[in-house]
C-alpha cells in the first residue's frame, strides 16, 4: 500500500488521466489501482454525515438514470464504496473506497454536486461536509497481490 500526500495523490489522478479514453473499460491491462480515504466525523455528526451520504448518492443516481453522466464517470462511481464506523467500536472513521481507480474519472465529490444540484447548491452542500469530516491522514494506493482472485469483477458499465 502506498500512501500519498493530497498533493502527489492529485499528481497521480493527473498521470492516470493522461491514459487513452477507452481505458476506463476495466482498467483496459493498466494496472489495477484501489484508492482509500479516510475521513474523522464526530459522533455527534454521524447521522447527518450518513444522511448527506444518501442525499449525494441520491443526486448522482438521479443525473445516471436521467443519462447525464458520461459512461466512465458512471463507472467510476459504482466503484466507490463508503465504510462507515463499525457498532462494536472497532472503527470509528468512515473510509471511501474507489475500486477499482477509473483512469480519466472524476472523482471530486463537489464536481458531482456542482452537475447534480448546480454550483451554488453543489458548494453549500460541499460545505456541509467539510464541517461534519476531516480528510485522516494521507490517500492511499494499493494493488490486488492477485487480480484473478483480489479484484472486484468490473461493473458491466465499465466493462462495455
Amino acid at each position: 500500500m502506498t500512501r500519498r500526500t493530497p498533493l502527489r495523490a492529485l499528481a497521480l489522478a493527473a498521470l492516470l488521466a493522461l491514459a487513452p479514453a477507452g481505458a476506463a473499460r476495466a482498467q483496459d491491462g493498466l494496472p489495477a489501482i484501489v484508492m482509500f480515504v479516510t475521513y474523522a466525523v464526530a459522533p455527534e455528526d454521524r447521522a447527518a454525515f450518513n444522511t448527506w451520504i444518501a442525499d449525494f448518492r441520491a443526486a448522482v443516481e438521479a443525473m445516471i438514470n436521467a443519462g447525464r453522466l458520461d459512461p466512465i464517470d458512471v463507472c467510476a462511481y459504482r466503484s466507490w464504496r463508503v465504510l462507515g464506523p463499525d457498532a462494536a467500536g472497532l472503527n470509528a472513521d468512515y473510509i471511501f473506497v474507489f475500486d477499482p481507480v477509473v483512469p480519466v474519472a472524476q472523482y471530486l465529490l463537489h464536481h458531482w454536486l456542482a452537475l447534480a444540484l448546480g454550483p451554488e447548491e453543489g458548494a453549500a452542500r460541499m460545505a456541509a461536509f467539510t464541517r461534519m469530516a476531516q480528510m485522516k491522514g494521507d490517500i492511499l494506493f494499493a494493488a490486488p497481490l492477485d487480480p484473478r482472485v483480489d479484484a472486484l469483477p468490473a461493473d458491466p458499465v465499465c466493462a462495455q
